[in-house]
């Protein structure tokens, strides 16, 4: 597909007028004249519809899975929406990204000299993976881990080693205050303009679903118009 998308903008007569990303991924040159390859442009392809698409609407199906299933949670977020606020709904994004993260593990390579890392030593060519889940399951920073409650976030912050959907340091997801507001903007919108029904059928399972894990059934709820 990513060939298809490609082949067809390299045979468009008006590429150099286009503005969308795949038209400037193929007009771009590096520092000393040379194109990008066939293998780099559909990599980035493949970067910005994974990691800034899929992600964010796993996220948002896991928050709609867990609000509709948590009917004191549920109240307060309408509530807040037509009173015209955020600070709770901030809050759901925050747990619903710890208590379902999406994306489980973060890595890095090391090319420099070996690594220190605590007690152990990593060799130069070697990898390093941080299982984000366990870190989101932490019983000393999150009591009682397993428990939807999004007062954790509730007038603070996380703290910035334990809550990491987005990884950290200098490689931190760029997207990450974009897909923030994304989903802040589609919750408030449904928010605003549907009633949720509400469920006591136990939560939905989890399933791999290409990069990111989702709710087994797609978070299925029920609306209606308001």
């Amino acid at each position: 597909m990513v060939d298809q998308l490609i082949d067809r903008a390299r045979r468009d007569p008006a590429l150099d007028q286009r503005t969308d990303v795949l038209a400037l991924l193929l007009r771009s040159t590096y520092e000393d004249g040379t194109p990008m390859s066939r293998s780099e442009i559909g990599d980035e392809l493949l970067t910005l519809l994974a990691a800034g698409h899929e992600t964010t609407a796993s996220t948002l199906a896991w928050a709609f899975e867990r609000v509709s299933r948590h009917p004191a949670v549920l109240r307060r977020l309408v509530d807040e929406a037509q009173a015209g606020g955020d600070e709770y709904r901030q809050a759901v994004i925050l747990e619903v990204q710890r208590n379902r993260t999406v994306i489980d593990f973060a890595g890095r390579h090391v090319l420099a000299s070996d690594f220190r890392l605590g007690d152990f030593r990593v060799p130069q060519g070697y990898s390093v993976s941080v299982a984000i889940g366990q870190v989101h399951g932490d019983a000393a920073e999150f009591p009682d881990p397993e428990r939807f409650d999004p007062d954790r976030f509730l007038g603070k912050r996380p703290n910035t080693f334990a809550w990491v959907p987005f990884g950290g340091g200098t490689r931190r997801c760029v997207g990450a205050a974009f897909a923030t507001m994304e989903m802040d903007v589609v919750l408030r919108t449904v928010l605003r303009d549907f009633a949720i029904e509400t469920t006591s059928q136990p939560g939905e399972k989890w399933h791999s679903r290409g990069v990111a894990f989702t709710p087994k059934k797609g978070g299925r709820v029920t609306l209606r118009r308001r």
